[in-house]
């Protein structure tokens, strides 16, 4: 059940208005003594109407979005023109913050004509397609924002721009979003919302698939567009070694050394390669080649060898290992393969055996599990999770789809 916007009145202010109250007394010194001094010292008091303001920018600050809102709207009804629509549209604003998406609409429909003057317009349309997009609804959404062009407030484009680049990597467009974000850039102060954007970049990239990647560089680009995605190329292409990337992210520090990536992913990804590289003297496979998952283990293995064989590089003893559907047993192959010499050891796939190397204190040597264990919160150091589950799948398959340009499914399931 949706809360109605009466009720989430009531909440706020038994929440936000109490706090208010138990804040500065304006003519009490705290203590309950009336103040009767100065006139002057009395006039520099603030007015309960700049209280409230001051008080609605703190909560805005403080990410108290419901408080905010009643505030808010608190100033619109005793505020008049151009100050009651501000106020007004920034009710709708924290309902957007806030994530009350379904409060926006019927918000703006119980206002009169003359609540929001002509000027704001633009900026309610911006408001309530950001209500459609937390809603799901994508493509009605990109329909109400205003272009981005005809909006003045820096505040509200920025916005407008968040919301769009939300939608258009909604439906398939990562390349258009990634540019949308660093459009985004000129407007963002802190640094918590410089790195959002960036992450919301780099993200963007990466579902771009690298054939549709060097495409677009090879056609005209920004500076700021064509550093990262070269930075983004760098990152697939060394395939996170350091051996590989370092020199590419010199060449790369070169040509973009001023560039907005530079001073956090260049060096981040350098740093990371570095952190997550593992070179293995020793690699122990544990699969099962009996039992249920039998063929499973000998598909993988199958593969594994093939790649093995292929590195030319490639220095690492391996020990292939039958390991047991046992968890006590598996458990004593486990700390045997790592008395023999093994510093990386790759398996189980069944989920309880995974389940059995979550519930140990700590793990001695880096283990790739072939699947993912039943507790998907449960982490530990040295246990990489690596597998498809089916929600991942569906995912793969709607990104996948969406890049085609195709928005309606067909699902075919059993009746069973």
């Amino acid at each position: 059940m949706k809360p109605t916007r009466s009720i989430l009145f009531l909440l706020a202010l038994s929440l936000g208005l109490a706090a208010c109250e138990s804040g500065r007394q304006f003519g009490s010194d705290g203590s309950g003594t009336t103040l009767t001094g100065d006139p002057d010292a009395a006039s520099e008091a603030l007015t309960p109407t700049e209280e409230d303001i001051i008080s609605a920018f703190q909560y805005e600050v403080d990410k108290q979005w419901l408080e905010a809102s009643v505030l808010y709207d608190k100033l619109a009804q005793s505020a008049t023109q151009p100050e009651r629509s501000t106020y007004l549209l920034k009710v709708a604003l924290m309902y957007y913050e806030g994530g009350f998406y379904e409060e926006i609409e019927p918000f703006f429909e119980q206002l009169g004509e003359q609540d929001i003057i002509e000027l704001d317009l633009k900026y309610r349309e911006t408001i309530r397609a950001g209500g459609y997009l937390g809603e799901g609804k994508i493509y009605q959404s990109l329909a109400a924002l205003p272009e981005i062009g005809e909006i003045i407030d820096y505040r509200y484009k920025a916005l407008a721009l968040r919301i769009r680049s939300r939608g258009v990597l909604a439906i398939g467009k990562p390349l258009e979003s990634a540019k949308l974000r660093m459009e985004i850039s000129q407007f963002l102060q802190t640094p918590q919302e410089i790195e959002e954007n960036h992450d919301f970049i780099w993200d963007a990239l990466n579902r771009i698939s690298e054939s549709a990647m060097v495409r677009a560089l090879g056609e005209q680009l920004t500076y700021e567009v064509r550093g990262w995605l070269e930075l983004n190329l760098i990152a697939r292409r060394s395939n996170m070694l350091p051996v590989k990337m370092e020199p590419w992210i010199d060449q790369w520090y070169q040509l973009y050394g001023d560039h907005s990536a530079a001073p956090r992913y260049a060096v981040g990804l350098l740093e990371e390669s570095k952190r997550i590289y593992i070179n293995p003297t020793r690699i122990a496979l544990m699969l099962p080649f009996s039992g249920r998952l039998e063929k499973v283990a000998e598909a993988i293995q199958n593969g594994f060898l093939y790649a093995y064989y292929q590195d030319p590089e490639q220095v690492a003893e391996l020990d292939i290992i039958d390991a047991s559907n046992n968890p006590a047993e598996f458990n004593l192959q486990y700390e045997q393969a790592i008395q023999d010499g093994a510093d990386f050891i790759v398996g189980p796939i069944a989920k309880d055996l995974i389940d059995l190397l979550q519930q140990r204190d700590q793990l001695e040597v880096p283990t790739l599990t072939l699947n993912y264990g039943n507790d998907q919160n449960e982490t530990r150091l040295n246990l990489y999770q690596f597998g498809l589950r089916p929600e991942d799948e569906a995912v793969q398959i709607a990104d996948y789809a969406l890049a085609q340009g195709r928005h309606h499914a067909l699902v075919l399931v059993p009746d069973t």
